[in-house]
């Protein structure tokens, strides 16, 4: 397996198109290498107090996903594990993702609920995306951040290989991407 890659989508104005770019490029890149063996892709949301990957993807809004995960790290935690021991294998990660059946894409769902996403701390956030770039044998995964920087937004584009610095043709746009 190569090396895995990771991509930010980032700006920290809302309603720029992060959501859109982020999907449009993790079934791109899904479509690419579905069916043929060549790419494993997963996106994971991380605007996570508002995020539109699953329904963007037309993902069941009833599924496992990144809160159901982040208990399970949390109960790890608290059992004494430290967050940098907390490994899961390729099959339990997928546990916690959906798959978008035409393309093969996995996508780690933000919570639906905004007081879920609230609980959602660094240390459970660190663990996943740890785990889904060492662990769950993709060869892309695609972040698409909120318009903050919470710890979720902040994760994604520490991680990042590559950031893409979503832009408009706007002075507000502008301002929020310099203050980055």
């Amino acid at each position: 397996m190569n090396k895995c890659e990771i991509i930010a989508i980032a700006n920290q104005k809302g309603g720029v198109g992060k959501t859109t770019i982020s999907t449009e490029i993790a079934t791109y890149l899904a479509l690419t290498g579905h069916g043929r063996g060549n790419y494993r892709v997963c996106i994971i949301d991380y605007n996570i107090d508002f995020g539109d990957v699953r329904s963007v993807l037309g993902l069941e809004d009833d599924a496992v996903g990144m809160y159901e995960w982040a208990l399970d790290i949390r109960d790890r935690l608290d059992t004494g594990e430290s967050s940098e021991s907390i490994n899961y294998n390729q099959k339990s990660i997928e546990r916690y993702l959906q798959v978008v059946e035409k393309t093969g894409l996995y996508a780690l769902c933000a919570p639906i609920k905004h007081e879920e996403s609230q609980d959602i701390g660094r240390e459970e956030l660190d663990v996943m995306i740890r785990n889904i770039v060492e662990n769950g044998n993709f060869n892309f995964v695609i972040c698409d951040t909120g318009n903050n920087t919470r710890d979720s937004s902040m994760f994604a584009l520490i991680y990042a290989d590559i950031v893409l610095l979503v832009a408009t043709q706007d002075l507000t746009t502008a301002t929020c991407n310099s203050s980055v």
